[in-house]
C-alpha cells in the first residue's frame, strides 16, 4: 500500500478484506485465525479438533499481547551474520552446536556493546 497512488481507497480494501464481510466469512469458516478479537467468537467450536484449536490459542493469546521487544544496538542483519559465520564451522564439525551457539552470542554481545559504546 505504501507505493500505490490510491492510498486511501488501497486502505478501504484492506480495511473490508480484514474487518469486513470477508473476514467474518473466514472466521464462521474455521478457516484462520481472525485478525479482530471482536470475531473470535466465530470461530467453530464444535468439533474435538476445533475445540483443541481453540484451547491452543487461547494459551497463546494468554502470553501474546505484550509488544515484541529489540534491542536498539543490533543492525538487522547482526544475528543473520553472526549465524552464517559460524554454522559452516559447526556442520563440518570444526566446533559443537554448544560452541555454535556460544560465537553466535558472544557476536551479539560484542555487536551490543559496541553500538551501546558508540552513545558515549
Amino acid at each position: 500500500m505504501a507505493n500505490t497512488q490510491i492510498p486511501d481507497a488501497a486502505w478501504k480494501v484492506f480495511e473490508w478484506y480484514m474487518g469486513g464481510q470477508p473476514s467474518i466469512d473466514r472466521a464462521g469458516s474455521g478457516w484462520g485465525v481472525p485478525a479482530l478479537k471482536s470475531q473470535w467468537a466465530l470461530m467453530p467450536n464444535n468439533t474435538p479438533f476445533q475445540k483443541q484449536v481453540q484451547k491452543v490459542l487461547t494459551g497463546e493469546l494468554a502470553v501474546n499481547d505484550v509488544a515484541m521487544q529489540y534491542n536498539p544496538f543490533l543492525g538487522e542483519n547482526t544475528f543473520y551474520n553472526a549465524w552464517n559465520l559460524h554454522l559452516n564451522e559447526a556442520l563440518t564439525g570444526t566446533i559443537t552446536f554448544d560452541e555454535l551457539c556460544s560465537k553466535v552470542e558472544s557476536d551479539i554481545n560484542t555487536a551490543i556493546s559496541e553500538g551501546v559504546s558508540r552513545l558515549g
